[in-house]
């Protein structure tokens, strides 16, 4: 009897050891992610963002000020400069998506696949995704200009509303007002879903 109390209190355990929410992970992040800032004022920035769930939770150091804009059992946005942004959305199996974006105004992302003990699972891919459709209202000659131009473009990622879902945009280089125009006729943002082994 005791034998079976046991186990079914050491398996009870197991599974809340195992069942991090981003809040956990954040907290646990190995310090060598983000130098700047230690296990106790990542605490900090929850608990001020649990205090006032609508608001931004902020904390000031030597580089400046780091907000941590939304947080949810599943999600986390760390905005740690503006231009240095990161994101954890939790998937399913104790999996969770890591993205580190850069840049301002264009802005590039590197994204991860990690377990609950931050170990890198795989690297997310998103150079085959296709972003662009022909417009009738732009010459094929200049539509081809455009497309050289696409060549030094970024590509960015963001958590949408469920971390199962992420948001693919195709950054464009420096162009003017008028430029821009023609680009967003022809440039779409994609929307790529977890099937759980990718992101496609």
């Amino acid at each position: 009897m005791y034998r079976l109390l046991f186990f079914a209190v050491f398996s009870l355990f197991v599974i809340k050891a195992e069942a991090q929410t981003v809040t956990d992970m954040f907290i646990d992040m190995p310090d060598s992610i983000i130098p700047y800032i230690d296990s106790k004022q990542r605490k900090e920035l929850v608990e001020l963002k649990h205090m006032e769930p609508d608001s931004t939770a902020t904390i000031g150091n030597n580089l400046g000020k780091i907000k941590l804009t939304r947080l949810s059992d599943s999600i986390l946005t760390l905005q740690l400069s503006e231009c240095n942004t990161i994101e954890l959305g939790k998937l399913e199996d104790n999996k969770f998506v890591f993205i580190k974006t850069y840049g301002a105004p264009l802005q590039e992302s590197l994204c991860c696949i990690i377990d609950n003990k931050w170990r890198k699972i795989k690297m997310v891919d998103f150079s085959d995704i296709n972003f662009i459709q022909e417009s009738d209202s732009i010459p094929e000659l200049e539509q081809k200009e455009m497309m050289q131009l696409l060549e030094f473009s970024l590509i960015s990622a963001s958590i949408a509303t469920i971390p199962d879902e992420l948001i693919i945009k195709l950054n464009t280089p420096l162009v003017t007002t008028e430029e821009k125009k023609k680009f967003d006729a022809i440039i779409l943002q994609r929307n790529v879903k977890w099937n759980g082994k990718a992101f496609n």
